[in-house]
């Protein structure tokens, strides 16, 4: 789910989802724009002028962590990158983990084979 969930119309029901069709132990990988970032902050003050945004919800990472922990994943790994504002932005940037610090967050996710959730 890469830049999709800023469009789904219920995320904790599209996580369901994905833990329903995921086999036990499998994988889901989720990445996004963390709404408390730079570009995510950017992102909300331009959201009504925006085509592309106008209909979109933004996250931050703290409350995708809950939902996937109360839709039955474990978080494997996270990951950020794209640093600094994003017309600043001209050279591929690194990756690091956790987050906080970059704007676009990854976040891998394992199906906790044991959840009825």
């Amino acid at each position: 789910m890469v830049t999709t969930i800023c469009f789904v119309d219920d995320i904790y029901k599209s996580f369901r989802e994905v833990h329903r069709v995921l086999k036990d132990d499998g994988l889901s990988v989720i990445g996004f724009v963390d709404k408390d970032s730079p570009i995510g902050r950017s992102y909300l003050v331009d959201k009504e002028k925006s085509i592309f945004y106008k209909e979109a919800s933004f996250f931050g990472t703290e409350y995708i962590l809950n939902i996937l922990n109360d839709t039955g994943f474990n978080i494997n790994n996270i990951y950020q990158t794209v640093f600094g504002k994003s017309d600043q932005v001209n050279t591929v940037q690194y990756v690091l983990d956790n987050y906080r610090e970059g704007s676009f967050i990854v976040i891998k996710a394992r199906k906790n084979g044991t959840s009825n959730k």
